[in-house]
């Protein structure tokens, strides 16, 4: 056997009793690589029966999109423990948010660039912004030093938010379509959908996978899309008519429905806040 693995409590005296029986029986060694995960909390608690605080995975799928728990498991290393707790959801929420949001930002940008005839070229030359290209290069052969050392995916993630905070940085005021900036969206598209593949992650349209996590947190307010949608029309009906203080109310209301709006010349975009 080359690998085996369990609980972190199982190492004395199971495991270890497995490998004296075994080796004794059959005179080789038992494994030669041995993982052994900690434990899941709740609320700083370790989750467990007799506590009552037991949050089964089918539970958790009825009430959060699958894509956290994958997403929790994965930005913990696994010698270490992991909470489940609602802030730590609410922050991969957030972070898996941020993916999609750049993921969706770069459909956009490349689309806009094809409307101006730039066709994206995957091997062109990219605008290096902030070490954006370099990220681009390196991305790969970091995740996998950080994988070989130990299996640490926490650090894989760092690696991917670096590699989207310097393809936001391409983002700025006045960016305008360009060849170098289909090429720098196409590969920054390709690069995240790589990296994630390899832990089943960020491969859904980001559009779809925004709106479901809105429709998520819509739900846990009690709140309904269209009732939100009614008031984002109200408004942008008072801006029309010059009603400048009704458009504030409005906006200020729905801010503390935690909604966020974004006006830009095509239009009033809004989403939970995360």
């Amino acid at each position: 056997m080359i690998f085996t693995g369990g609980g972190i409590d199982l190492i004395f005296p199971h495991h270890e009793n497995e490998i004296a029986q075994s080796e004794a029986a059959n005179g080789k060694a038992f494994a030669k690589i041995w993982m052994h995960n900690n434990f899941i909390n709740m609320g700083k608690e370790k989750m467990s029966k007799s506590l009552g605080n037991v949050f089964q995975a089918r539970q958790f799928l009825d009430r959060y999109n699958g894509e956290i728990l994958k997403f929790l498991i994965l930005s913990v290393h696994y010698r270490s423990p992991a909470d489940f707790g609602f802030n730590v959801i609410s922050h991969a929420t957030h972070g898996l948010a941020r993916v999609y949001s750049s993921l969706c930002a770069a459909h956009g940008w490349l689309e806009k660039c094809k409307n101006q005839g730039y066709t994206a070229q995957p091997l062109g030359v990219i605008l290096d912004a902030k070490n954006f290209g370099g990220n681009l290069e390196t991305i790969w052969s970091e995740v996998g030093k950080a994988c070989d050392d130990d299996f640490n995916t926490p650090e894989v993630m760092a690696k991917i938010f670096n590699l989207i905070r310097s393809f936001n940085s391409l983002l700025k005021a006045g960016t305008k379509p360009s060849q170098e900036l289909a090429n720098s969206c196409e590969r920054f598209i390709t690069q995240i959908k790589s990296v994630g593949a390899l832990m089943a992650l960020f491969q859904q349209s980001p559009e779809s996978f925004l709106r479901e996590l809105d429709d998520m947190l819509l739900g846990e307010k009690n709140l309904k899309r269209d009732e939100i949608q009614n008031w984002v029309t109200l408004r942008i009906e008072a801006r029309r008519n010059k009603e400048f203080k009704t458009s504030d109310e409005i906006r200020d209301r729905l801010q503390q429905m935690g909604i966020e709006l974004r006006d830009s010349p095509e239009g009033t975009e809004w989403e939970v806040k995360k």
